[in-house]
């Protein structure tokens, strides 16, 4: 079995469990697979908290008619309701986001990031992007890029992963981290699982 290079991601296999999509080397450049869902995390949380709202406001009105006869059972209703009722309503929103899963591919070339989002390709020369939000993990792992009026939003946590992947990226490689830095962004926001890095020097003209 070859060895990744230094500075690759390589998927390790685990027997039974999904692993997060690995940087793969190729000659335009190291190419990420994965499955995301194109639309931006405001929607998905505007129509999960319209959701949540509405059970809440069933919930109030069945715990508000019982309170009258039983406080406790007005108490019991409000919390099997929420396990029962705002959890399902839950999933039930996320899943048309989920039908609208695509496969999508990143490739961090020397100049660009070129990203294939279904049967549509992107090329984002390196100095053109002005904000790049990469999250790894949980089911807010997503990318959001925006270069000049080109928007892209990729949501990845809540997307149905490709067969034997996680629904997840893997970090951003070294390359496309010193690409960034050499082309004036700097990593503003660094948690785990999390950067954000935003223009800090203008555009060379």
């Amino acid at each position: 079995m070859p060895t990744p290079r230094p500075g690759r991601t390589a998927a390790v296999p685990h027997e039974g469990r999904d692993v997060a999509p690995a940087w793969q080397p190729t000659p335009a450049g190291d190419v990420l697979r994965f499955a995301a869902v194109p639309a931006r995390l405001r929607t998905l949380a505007l129509a999960v908290a319209a959701a949540v709202l509405a059970g809440g406001a069933v919930l109030t009105a069945a715990a508000v008619l019982l309170a009258g006869r039983d406080s406790a059972a007005g108490r019991l209703v409000v919390v099997a309701g929420a396990l029962l009722l705002c959890l399902p309503l839950v999933a039930a929103v996320t899943l048309p986001f989920r039908w609208r899963t695509v496969p999508c591919t990143a490739t961090a070339g020397e100049d660009a990031l070129v990203v294939a989002i279904g049967d549509r390709t992107l090329r984002v020369a390196w100095d053109e992007v002005d904000d790049l939000a990469w999250r790894t993990g949980t089911e807010y792992a997503r990318v959001v890029l925006r270069a000049g009026a080109t928007r892209v939003s990729l949501l990845v946590g809540v997307a149905r992963p490709l067969p034997g992947r996680a629904a997840a990226l893997a970090p951003l490689g070294p390359g496309a981290v010193r690409a960034l830095a050499a082309a004036g962004t700097a990593a503003g926001t660094r948690r785990p699982g999390h950067v954000r890095y935003r223009r800090v020097r203008p555009r060379a003209a």
